[in-house]
């Protein structure tokens, strides 16, 4: 074998390497980047020549692909997971408003407030002639209507919020969709040229994570990486 042929192993050996520390350097840049994957220089041997009838004898090395340090499952745990926070939020959030509207249990509920009207028909049951019984009952009553009131315009409130919000959460929908969407052309038009789009592929993650806290839905990567 001639000094090129060693030249040239050494020189396979310094790209691969030189690759793998582009591949670090890049990880380290995007360590705070959210929906980042780790990325690895994944190096095979080049193809080896016959030696003298006595065996083949490597010629090298090279970066074969950059991959994604990514787990399947783990991803379809997490969306699973996404999906039920965002759901218990949606609800912990509503309710804890309609909880603020009825104040219950406490003194100023309206419970309470109902007790206080009927114990004023049980007090003037008592002493109908009482004229400050009749007066009690009156405001009670008036008092009582109005935390009704109060009660049905803060519910109607909480109720065109919540509309609002489906509405928002439609156009964001629409709008992460049409993102996912996007970027699995993308990455169905790279894949086809035996390139691998790692960070595209990150970035629709990080999409289709942000959609599982809003809605339910399964997905399917196929062959062609859509």
């Amino acid at each position: 074998m001639s000094t090129f042929f060693g030249l040239n192993i050494a020189r396979l050996g310094m790209q691969a390497q030189l690759k793998a520390l582009e591949v670090t350097s890049h990880n380290i840049a995007n360590a705070n980047t959210p929906g980042f994957s780790r990325q690895t220089a994944h190096m095979i041997p080049t193809a080896g020549v016959s030696y003298a009838k006595k065996g083949m004898l490597g010629s090298g090395v090279i970066v074969d692909e950059i991959k994604r340090i990514r787990d399947s499952f783990l991803d379809r745990q997490v969306r699973h997971e996404m999906q039920t926070l965002g759901q218990w939020q949606a609800r912990s959030s509503y309710l804890s408003q309609v909880e603020q509207v009825f104040l219950e249990p406490s003194e100023s509920g309206l419970n309470s407030v109902i007790s206080t009207f009927f114990d004023s028909w049980q007090e003037l049951s008592l002493n109908p002639e009482s004229s400050s019984a009749r007066s009690a009952l009156i405001e009670n009553a008036n008092f009582l209507l109005n935390s009704i009131k109060h009660t049905y315009n803060s519910l109607t409130t909480i109720r065109d919020d919540i509309t609002v919000n489906i509405e928002l959460k439609v156009s964001e929908i629409n709008s992460l969709a049409r993102q996912i969407s996007d970027l699995n052309q993308q990455i169905v038009r790279l894949s086809a040229r035996n390139d691998h789009p790692n960070d595209l592929m990150d970035r629709r993650d990080l999409l289709i994570e942000q959609l599982a806290k809003i809605i339910n839905f399964s997905t399917i990567e196929n062959p062609n990486g859509s």
